[in-house]
């Protein structure tokens, strides 16, 4: 994308509606505090979420509560744009659809520009107030411009990588310990929240296959319950596969499950802007399997640091993973090369660099359509 010139200190109203601490919410910290950290001023207002404020907080965030979600909330955007307005905003920053909803309206009220920060292949009605989007990855981008959203309006900026979070991940002889899992086990590691998109029953089928080769195999698997946890124990017990098979719910540790693993997977069939969990891994030096669609494409390196498998195909997934844990040498090799790749490519300096760029763009755009009008 072609970069704008260096921009002064932004006072940057950022605006999100979450369900969970997730991806979106990670990202938004690591965002808003580098933004802090590189001399912006940053307020977040946020439907209540404890775990996210706190997130901020620890990285001496401002942030706020309000009453902003919900797609039938017609309060929220006049509130997002008092809030704009009393802090002299230059620029509404949104993420989730709900905060990119309200917030484009938002700045039609207090005439300010509006980045929404686009993470999934969601609809593009939620944007179209948006003075410009960030996409998290092509496959988001493309995802947009089919549905009409002009591809000029539209940067891609991958999410960056907090080094200093990823060096913090404990062991991997510790976290097995804590486990209960032998060390020599070979272990595999989803981290995806439970739902079925995401793929887990082929996943669970594959690890069936692979278990008659390495009776100590064990999965991990690390995420919430959005519906599927009762359906996937059932096929465990029916597979015969319990001894095989942890669900750990939502965990705060996640780069230590990550660490203590030989391989990090994501099974998924549809819907993924990109595949952070196999990002992660990557860094963290360990070989990743995903499915061959738009935004985990991107994830990986296929044959170089990891494999693409296509969805719902349980025999290609356990072939791949077969040959991964067959193979110590390959493991390594991927790794490293995921490190290296992982590192170049997801730089958190880098996604606030280009960051910048795209709301410089949009603080152009808006003042030259006002003195247009």
């Amino acid at each position: 994308m072609n970069e704008s010139p260096a921009i002064g200190p932004l006072r940057i109203l950022m605006c999100i509606t979450p369900r969970h601490f997730s991806g979106a919410e990670r990202v938004l910290v690591n965002l808003a505090g580098g933004l802090q950290e590189r001399g912006h001023r940053v307020l977040v207002l946020t439907k209540p979420l404890a775990r996210l404020m706190d997130e901020l907080a620890a990285r001496s965030v401002p942030v706020e509560a309000a009453p902003i979600s919900g797609k039938l909330n017609r309060h929220a955007a006049r509130h997002i744009a008092q809030v704009a307005e009393a802090m002299g905003a230059d620029l509404i920053y949104t993420s989730l659809s709900s905060a990119s909803l309200w917030g484009g309206r938002a700045g039609l009220i207090a005439d300010l520009p509006v980045v929404s920060h686009v993470l999934a292949l969601n609809h593009a009605r939620w944007y179209v107030r948006a003075t410009r989007i960030l996409a998290l990855s092509h496959g988001v981008k493309q995802h947009l411009v089919r549905q009409g959203i002009p591809e000029a309006r539209i940067d891609v900026v991958y999410s960056g990588v907090d080094r200093a979070l990823m060096e913090s991940a404990r062991p991997r002889e510790e976290v097995r310990g804590e486990l209960g899992l032998p060390q020599a086990a070979p272990v595999i590691c989803a981290v995806a929240h439970l739902h079925r998109k995401k793929g887990h029953r082929y996943l669970v089928e594959a690890i069936a296959r692979l278990v008659p080769d390495y009776p100590q195999l064990q999965l991990l698997c690390a995420g919430r319950d959005s519906g599927e946890l009762a359906a996937l124990r059932r096929q465990v017990r029916r597979l015969g596969v319990e001894q095989h098979v942890q669900f750990l719910g939502f965990r705060g540790d996640v780069l230590d499950i990550v660490n203590a693993s030989d391989v990090v997977v994501l099974p998924s069939v549809a819907k993924e802007g990109l595949g952070l969990a196999l990002v992660e891994g990557a860094y963290l030096g360990k070989p990743t399997v995903g499915s061959d669609i738009p935004g985990i494409r991107e994830a990986l390196v296929d044959g170089e640091t990891g494999f693409l498998v296509p969805p719902a195909r349980p025999e290609a997934l356990a072939q791949r993973l077969g040959q991964l844990l067959s193979d110590r040498e390959l493991r390594r090799r991927m790794g490293a090369a995921g490190r290296e790749w992982a590192r170049k490519t997801f730089d958190l300096q880098r996604q606030m660099e280009l960051t910048e760029a795209t709301f410089a763009k949009a603080i152009a755009t808006h003042r030259h359509a006002r003195i247009s009008t």
